[in-house]
């Protein structure tokens, strides 16, 4: 947690999103080319087990922009005369038309990856291993809801969004600049907690910033596979 702000600011918590998964959704997000045929069957027993484990929780809020400069954004806290200052460098160029800010933690909770271990530790290695990735095709399910909640502001408002930007997955923000962007929202309130490296646990867990602006062509939040800083090594581009 940075030291000298609050988090204090208005903020809306998702408690448990609803997130429906298909097997073939499971599928393809399943790196590389082998024969997939044989997990099937126990992809579908890992499922049924994962559905009944799975709790996505989100908090989020909106803030207004104090000031942009070529590598920073300044946020005004909506509760409190402060504000906090954000250093995306190079992606600073996405932010360049906001009018405003969707600013949010999303995570897929311990349960599932408590479970996942479980699995590991009773040497069902490839039931832990889907289970592994049913979990990141769940965190994606949670990433869709605030990416729909930033698109939603931005329709009402006849305005566009910009692409999703988090911290050390884009070129430019570094990872220590998480502590910032998650230091005004309550993320105990999800069950997640931020270490002295900036690494968000559980371990799926993701913060992000979406701009919103009349500036911005695109109604859809889009990706930033192009810059983004594992663009050369990422199973997930594009997915």
């Amino acid at each position: 947690m940075v030291m000298g702000i609050t988090p204090n600011c208005s903020f809306e918590l998702l408690s448990n999103i609803e997130v429906d998964v298909s097997i073939d959704e499971v599928l393809e997000a399943i790196p590389g080319k082998r024969p997939l045929k044989k997990i099937v069957a126990p992809l579908e027993q890992s499922l049924m087990a994962a559905c009944k484990i799975w709790c996505p929780r989100a908090v989020y809020c909106w803030l207004d922009i104090k000031q942009i400069t070529a590598e920073t954004i300044t946020l005004a806290l909506p509760s409190e005369e402060r504000s906090v200052t954000l250093n995306p460098g190079f992606s600073t160029r996405f932010l360049a038309k906001a009018e405003t800010v969707l600013a949010a933690v999303y995570t897929l909770g311990s349960e599932l990856e408590e479970y996942g271990a479980s699995l590991s530790a009773n040497r069902d290695f490839l039931g832990a291993y889907i289970t592994d990735i049913i979990g990141l095709v769940v965190l994606d399910k949670a990433g869709e809801k605030i990416r729909t909640l930033a698109e939603n502001r931005a329709k009402a408002l006849g305005w566009g969004v910009s692409p999703f930007l988090s911290p050390g997955s884009v070129h430019g923000w570094e990872i220590d600049d998480q502590s910032f962007l998650c230091s005004f929202l309550p993320l105990e309130t999800i069950g997640v907690k931020i270490n002295k490296d900036a690494i968000l646990t559980p371990f799926k867990s993701i913060s992000c910033l979406i701009a919103v602006g009349p500036g911005y062509a695109s109604s859809r939040v889009g990706s930033t596979c192009e810059v983004c800083s594992k663009k050369d090594t990422c199973t997930m581009r594009n997915h």
